[in-house]
This record gives C-alpha cells, sequence and structure tokens, in this order.
C-alpha cells in the first residue's frame, strides 16, 4: 500500500459513489477503481461493498478507516506543523549549551541576525554535557556547545575557545584575599561539585587528581549559577569555569595555579543528522566570531 491509496480511500469512504469520488480527487474513475482494488487485495479484505449505485464500507472497512484517518491525520499535523514554522522563520535552530557559554551563545545569534538578516528562529537549551549530548543524538538538538563529549567519535567535534578555571570564594573566606590559590590550599576545604552529568565533573575531578587531592565534597549542582549561590551562602567553596556574570556580590573569583586549570568548549553536531543551510551559514559564523 502507499500514501496515495490511502488518500484514495479515506475520500471514496466520505462520499460513497466512485464517480463523485474521482471527482473529488481529480483523476480518472478507473484510476480510483484500480486503487482501492490494489489496496483489497494486499489487504485480503474487501472495503467496500455495492448498494445499489453507490458503495458502504463492509465491518472491515470501518474498522479499517479509523485507523488510516489517525494515520492520515497525524500526517497532516506534521505538514502544517513544517509548513507553518516555515513561514515564520525558514528555520528553527535549536542550540544547546553549558551555563557558562550562555553570553557568547546570546552574542552570536545577535551578530549573526544583524550580519545576515535572518528570520532564523532559535531555540535555547541550557544543560549539563551528557545530558546535551543525549538530545543531540536523537535529534532534539542541532548543535551544541559544551565540554567535549564522551565517546566524541560519534560527532563532530570542533574546538573553539578556552575557558579559564578559577576557585570561588565567599568574601569573607580566609582563602579570599589571595591573589591565587594553590591545589595544596584545598585539602581541606568542603567543596561543591558538578554532578556527574556534566562534563565539568569530569575536569575537576581530574585536576584534583593529578594534584593528588581527594575532595571534601559538600555538595553537587549541575548549573553554574546554583553552585555559585551555594558558595554564596558559605556551604563550599568550588572549582569553576571564570564566568563573571552569573556571581552574586558576596564571592570572589581567584586564579588557580595549575597546569590544568582550563575547560575547552567545543561546537559538537550529529554526524547522522541532517544540517539546515541555516545551520551551516550559524555555524560559520560562530567560527569566525571565535
Amino acid at each position: 500500500m502507499n500514501l496515495q491509496q490511502l488518500k484514495y480511500f479515506r475520500v471514496l469512504a466520505r462520499f460513497e459513489h466512485y464517480t463523485k469520488a474521482a471527482g473529488e480527487l481529480d483523476i480518472a474513475q478507473s484510476s480510483l477503481s484500480y486503487a482501492i482494488s490494489s489496496l483489497e487485495q494486499e489487504l485480503g479484505v474487501f472495503l467496500f461493498e455495492k448498494q445499489g449505485r453507490n458503495v458502504v464500507l463492509t465491518k472491515q472497512g470501518k474498522q479499517y478507516l479509523y485507523y488510516v484517518e489517525k494515520a492520515l491525520d497525524l500526517l497532516e499535523q506534521g505538514d502544517r506543523l513544517l509548513k507553518n514554522s516555515s513561514t515564520f522563520s525558514g528555520n528553527i535552530l535549536d542550540i544547546g549549551f553549558v551555563s557558562s557559554v550562555q553570553t557568547r551563545v546570546i552574542q552570536w545569534i545577535k551578530t549573526y541576525q544583524q550580519s545576515y538578516g535572518t528570520n532564523c528562529r532559535f531555540i535555547m537549551h541550557e544543560n549539563g554535557t551528557k545530558a546535551l549530548m543525549r538530545d543531540l543524538k536523537n535529534g532534539t538538538l542541532d548543535v551544541v556547545f559544551s565540554s567535549e563529549p564522551e565517546n566524541s567519535g560519534e560527532y563532530e567535534t570542533h574546538p573553539l575557545f578556552r575557558q579559564e578555571i578559577i576557585v570561588l570564594v565567599p568574601k569573607n573566606h580566609p582563602l579570599a584575599q589571595r591573589d591565587f590559590i594553590n591545589p595544596s590550599d584545598l585539602k581541606e576545604e568542603a567543596v561543591i561539585m558538578h554532578t556527574e552529568e556534566t562534563g565539568m565533573r569530569a575536569i575537576i575531578s581530574n585536576l584534583l587528581a593529578f594534584h593528588e587531592i581527594a575532595p571534601l565534597i559538600a555538595g553537587e549542582a549541575s548549573e553554574d549559577r546554583v553552585i555559585a549561590q551555594e558558595v554564596s551562602i558559605g556551604l563550599g567553596i568550588a572549582l569553576m569555569t571564570d564566568c563573571p556574570e552569573i556571581y552574586p556580590e558576596n564571592v570572589r573569583a581567584i586564579p588557580l595555579q595549575s597546569p590544568l586549570n582550563f575547560r575547552n568548549i567545543y561546537q559538537t553536531v550529529s554526524k547522522n543528522h541532517y544540517m539546515s543551510k541555516d545551520l551551516v551559514q550559524f555555524l560559520n559564523h560562530v567560527e569566525k566570531m571565535t
């Protein structure tokens, strides 16, 4: 069977008359008869039976019509969704990012729209790296800006820029007066860590392990803003990327002296999903901006 046969079947079921249904479909009556006959042969049942000059649905035909209408209605809803989105913008781009790059992503979108005069609609999704990669893999997202993903061979990744890792402490903390902090200074400190869902968890864990420090974990959070707030109320200190726009007033970011005091941000797309012209053009713009 094919979609055309199902559409013919639905129209004939509505008109219950071959000539009228063929006129509605703007096809020859013989073509309609052949399509319905072929469908019946494939299904192994009669869908219509004659009633005078008309035809009516058989019991099996009525049952089948219920599912055909549901299937065609769903397909038509999908058509309308795509047509409505295209009339608005030509394309919708779903952008995933970790919280520390939000300001950059907003700036890229702003300058892209200014430069190209596009009405492309951007939908922004903030999350941890692992969650973002799952959404990228299943097609929910078009591109992700985050830490390097695990199993990066499954994706197309491109490094964009480097972020410094700092130590965030409350302003009334003994370390707050330092110009810099050595990793050894953190041995007795309660640390608020990123959750396992984030790329930062592995980066910070590796940094601390490199300096032979087993952190005293005071809490965990997936978003930098939440971690910064927890630091501000004295729940612990944190190692995070330098992102002044999200810091509360009563915290201080202090440089960390370590060869591993950085995190690379990557642009990641799926190897298996279609890339629209808008997406390719936006990614080229991002590369120019970085």
